[in-house]
């Protein structure tokens, strides 16, 4: 009898189990935060040129950092299993890239820039669609608030410089999202891309970086509801 009763509450807790696992909607309307762990791979293009020569050095930087970032966002089911939400990310980390190479203006001389791309904070839209109640695939698009700047080391006959500026830049992306109740798991793609930086060292070398990142990552979410 006693093996009986016991039988009954298993299958009536796995009964209940099953039930949060397939039926409960994962992505109802309400406000979420996750966090990401990210490999950024920064696509750049760097450019030096002196109009004293008329020389010009150009390369392009594929290098590898990882980022961080935490999100607050909102949710918005919409008919036919659509889904909208918006987020706003704050990201912790840079991503950089170390140039060593010959002058353009003192074409005798080795020099060393570096560039930076510091994301701050980026503001999305990611419009979706939910395969069931507990997967979503979406869409991002959305800009980023960031500073690019451009490092020249000193060495014995040039001094070295660093400028830099503010820039507003865009976003596009795809994302896949898992979730049980509350908590979720999933994975992104970004594309970052901001306008040109130009810039110019205290000799007058013009320089000029256009910044560019493929962003894949990892994120943990959960959804207050």
């Amino acid at each position: 009898m006693k093996e009986k009763y016991m039988k009954k509450q298993t299958i009536i807790l796995f009964a209940l189990f099953s039930s949060l696992l397939v039926n409960k909607v994962a992505f109802a309307n309400g406000f979420y935060v996750n966090a990401a762990i990210l490999e950024a791979m920064s696509n750049n293009t760097f450019q030096a040129y002196s109009p004293s020569t008329n020389t010009t050095f150009t390369k392009q930087l594929k290098n590898g950092h990882f980022l961080g970032n935490a999100g607050l966002g909102y949710g918005y089911d919409l008919p036919k299993s659509f889904y909208l939400g918006g987020e706003i990310t704050a990201s912790i980390g840079k991503i950089m890239s170390d140039i060593t190479r010959q002058g353009v203006l003192f074409q005798d001389q080795i020099f060393h820039n570096q560039t930076t791309i510091q994301d701050y904070v980026a503001l999305d839209l990611t419009p979706g669609y939910k395969i069931n109640n507990n997967l979503l695939l979406y869409a991002r698009l959305g800009m980023v608030d960031g500073k690019i700047s451009i490092t020249q080391d000193t060495i014995p006959s040039v001094v070295g410089f660093q400028n830099s500026a503010n820039k507003v830049g865009g976003r596009i992306g795809l994302g896949i999202d898992y979730a049980i109740a509350n908590f979720g798991v999933g994975a992104d793609y970004i594309y970052s891309f901001y306008s040109g930086f130009d810039t110019k060292s205290p000799r007058n070398t013009a320089y000029n970086l256009i910044p560019r990142s493929h962003i894949l990552g990892l994120h943990v979410r959960y959804n207050f509801k």
